[in-house]
């Protein structure tokens, strides 16, 4: 596999039929704009640019569901496409056919407009848990970097604090616990039965030395990501399987996709007041529907205690007859 190519001199990919859509309508109301859009939910009515190759609109799409990200550690996405839009390929004769599962022609239902098919796409997504997290070794930074690992506490300093009139799951959601991006656009697609064979990954950032071996071994066959891959180990393992990497490391290039995206969501209405409520709403939906789920399994499991003390209390009384025969 040759070295990983620079996204600002590859060539572009074959011409792609372009569909617009009309000017957007702003929501009046802030909880309006903030409720138009959802974590998770890959929007829909982006116009791919004739004039911009498919992996250029790609990662401006990319970078456009990135904000929708929750995570308090850094907004990432990752969007897996079927470069072929489902066409077969020539098969070597003896070799079986393909075979792509129902769910896939619902999603590409939804993405019509976009060139190829989206076999599967996911932001990053924090798992809170009503026990906070103390560890964070296993996430990664916001470029997919793995950081150093946090030392313990130092001598007379104080562990993270609740602001005034903040709850301690807020407090923690800094570093509560999370699936990455690229993790869980995989485990989405094995959930649905959709084969990832054979395409390419579009993410934010370089995968990380967790989620890269995921990609490799789901059948990636193209990484398309921002900055350069500096880890050693990643890059020889690409290298290894013939996985093409191509890296938007220009800075005019990546300023220029950058403006593309914030024109995008300004035509939207959206600025840091929505994408900070929406965030706020999130992780308190999030905190009652946790909190909500753990105090109702602590009740229940005092119920069947209670139910359970009760019935061996009654089982260590002896029977009322022979109470009698053996008092009288």
């Amino acid at each position: 596999m040759p070295d990983p190519v620079n996204a600002s001199t590859a060539s572009p990919a074959a011409p792609q039929p372009s569909y617009s859509f009309p000017p957007p309508t702003i929501p009046e109301t802030l909880e309006a704009r903030i409720s138009a859009y959802q974590t998770n939910v890959l929007p829909t009515n982006y116009s791919f640019d004739p004039t911009l190759s498919t992996d250029d609109n790609y990662m401006v799409l990319t970078l456009i569901y990135a904000r929708l990200s929750m995570s308090k550690r850094g907004n990432m996405a990752c969007i897996v496409v079927d470069p072929l839009g489902g066409r077969k390929e020539e098969k070597e004769e003896g070799t079986p056919p393909a075979k792509r599962a129902r769910r896939e022609e619902e999603e590409r239902e939804d993405f019509r407009n976009y060139p190829g098919r989206i076999l599967s796409h996911s932001n990053n997504f924090p798992q809170p848990t009503s026990a906070p997290s103390t560890s964070s070794s296993t996430s990664s930074a916001s470029d997919g970097t793995d950081p150093p690992k946090k030392p313990s506490l130092k001598p007379g300093k104080q562990p993270r604090q609740p602001k005034p009139g903040q709850s301690a799951f807020l407090a923690c959601a800094a570093v509560a616990p999370e699936l990455h991006a690229e993790a869980r656009a995989i485990c989405l697609a094995a959930a649905r039965g959709v084969s990832l064979a054979g395409s390419t990954a579009y993410v934010s950032f370089p995968p990380c030395q967790h989620c890269l071996p995921l990609l490799v071994a789901a059948g990636v066959r193209r990484l398309v990501y921002r900055q350069r891959m500096n880890t050693g180990s990643s890059v020889e393992l690409c290298k290894l399987e013939g996985v093409e990497c191509v890296e938007y490391t220009d800075k005019k290039v990546d300023e220029a996709l950058k403006e593309r995206v914030r024109r995008w969501w300004k035509e939207r209405g959206e600025g840091r007041e929505e994408t900070r409520g929406r965030m706020e709403k999130w992780w308190r939906e999030e905190e009652k529907r946790v909190m909500g789920k753990m105090a109702g399994a602590e009740e229940a499991k005092e119920q069947v205690e209670q139910a359970d003390g009760n019935g061996q209390a009654e089982g260590d009384a002896l029977p009322v007859d022979l109470v009698a025969t053996t008092t009288s």
